[in-house]
């Protein structure tokens, strides 16, 4: 429970000895398993200075644990979108979206065979949808050069380094790979 804060509320500007008695037998009694688990108790002193005093707590208790996985992939890992695991996730759920609709383009198209005119319609927008997912599918599509589909391969972690359109840098520590259209130089940090 490290990410926990239990408040206690009405507090007097000064608390008499048996509001502190009550609560030193709450924290020994009834909150000692939560405490050990690594809950904190604070006091709220119906005061802006009190509250502003908890909101800070609770935001150096989860200091560490606010960046979001896709944030951390993003910035950290110099991830482009489609290599997260996010863009993973969506570029799944795009495919299985388009395999539903192409299985509707096939009912619509046998009922359209019949004559039905709204078949027609809903197959005219069924294939302008899918032709909209192909494109989405194709956008989120990791396109890898030679020599980082070969490191990725054998298991070293590639990041692609922003950098102007001549050149891009992979960084593989130790090793710097640069890239340009003919050649790729191999070059140790120093």
């Amino acid at each position: 429970m490290p990410k926990t804060v239990l408040v206690t509320t009405n507090w007097p500007s000064n608390p008499d000895a048996i509001l502190e008695q009550r609560e030193k037998e709450m924290r020994g009694e009834h909150w000692k398993t939560l405490i050990g688990n690594g809950l904190q108790v604070h006091r709220f002193q119906q005061t802006r200075s009190s509250a502003w005093d908890i909101i800070n707590l609770l935001l150096q208790r989860n200091e560490n644990q606010l960046d979001l996985q896709i944030q951390s992939e993003l910035i950290k890992l110099r991830m482009d979108i489609p290599e997260t695991e996010a863009g993973q996730e969506l570029r799944y759920t795009l495919k299985q979206l388009l395999k539903m609709q192409k299985e509707a383009v096939a009912l619509e198209e046998s009922l359209a065979l019949t004559g039905d005119h709204e078949a027609q319609t809903n197959l005219e927008k069924t294939r302008a949808t899918i032709g909209k997912l192909q494109d989405q599918v194709k956008a989120l599509r990791v396109s890898l050069s030679l020599p980082m589909r070969l490191l990725k391969m054998i298991g070293i972690r590639v990041s692609p380094l922003h950098q102007p359109w001549s050149e891009r840098s992979i960084l593989v520590s130790p090793l710097v790979w640069k890239m340009s259209c003919n050649r790729v130089d191999i070059s140790m940090f120093e």
